[in-house]
């Protein structure tokens, strides 16, 4: 399964891009911020980021 690190500061507009990416089979990782996003990518996060 893909991973996508999701950066969107809209709450809502994320949750939304979260709900269509999960239905296309991504394992989504969601931030708020860019902080919040480089703090992930120590994480060794995979895949795609948009």
């Amino acid at each position: 399964m893909a991973v996508l690190l999701l950066v969107e500061d809209d709450s809502v507009l994320r949750s939304g891009l979260m709900e269509l990416f999960t239905r296309e089979g991504y394992r989504v990782i969601e931030a708020g911020s860019v902080q919040e996003a480089r703090a992930k990518l120590d994480d060794s996060v995979q895949g795609i980021v948009m």
